[in-house]
């Protein structure tokens, strides 16, 4: 038999140990999902390179044809939304890789009832877009027409591949909750109706963004 005060020597005991190992079994969570956010970049940047070493241009972020829009990680004609439509799709194949598994409550996706999503942002600034966009348009230009608008890079236009970011972990804020966002700006913030588009680095690895760029290395730090 135990007497009290054994047993709230055990308890004290294993409120201790729980107390320490719970911080580092969180740590571990955190650590994985960042090794595997980083892989998931690598092969993104991995086939959007594929594609601009074939072509000599990287991927358009978003191009209209007719009613449809082809996105680079996927195509939507309101109905449905493919990832095997996409420009990447020849060199990817799977689209598991686009979700980072970091990116879960709160998430809203800009497709709803449709099953593609991303939760990576393509630099529409500088590679997917065009340095054209400089100086910045005006708070009231439309977005979705800039993408539209602006051709994406050739390989030759990027002059400093280590420093140019391709990818990174991405989203912004809406009235509605946190969003995807398949794009991100480097410096610009967008009006449109009833939406402030901010589509920047989201910093879902405790309080740190993984980004690609277009020399192939991972930052993660």
């Amino acid at each position: 038999d135990f007497t009290i005060l054994e047993l709230l020597f055990v308890v004290a005991i294993i409120s201790l140990l729980a107390a320490i190992l719970v911080p580092l079994l969180d740590m571990s969570r955190n650590k994985a999902k960042k090794t595997q956010c980083s892989s998931n970049l690598l092969q993104i940047s991995m086939s959007i390179k594929l594609y601009a070493d074939e072509y000599h241009y990287y991927p358009y972020t978003r191009r209209k044809a007719g009613a449809a829009t082809y996105y680079w990680c996927y195509y939507n004609d309101g109905a449905e939304s493919k990832f095997d439509k996409s420009p990447i799709y020849e060199y990817l194949k799977s689209s598991n890789v686009l979700l980072c598994p970091a990116f879960h409550s709160g998430f809203k996706s800009i497709s709803p009832g449709l099953e593609m999503a991303c939760s990576y942002g393509y630099n529409a600034e500088y590679v997917g877009g065009s340095p054209e966009l400089n100086p910045a348009p005006p708070p009231e230009a439309d977005i979705e027409e800039l993408l539209l608008k602006t051709a994406p890079a050739k390989l030759i236009d990027i002059k400093a591949p280590d420093r140019t970011m391709l990818m990174t972990d991405s989203a912004f804020e809406s009235a509605e909750g946190l969003e995807e966002s398949y794009y991100f700006w480097a410096r610009y913030v967008f009006s449109q109706p009833a939406v402030e588009h901010k589509a920047r680095a989201h910093f879902r690895h405790r309080k740190m963004a993984v980004a690609s760029f277009c020399d192939g290395h991972i930052d993660d730090s």
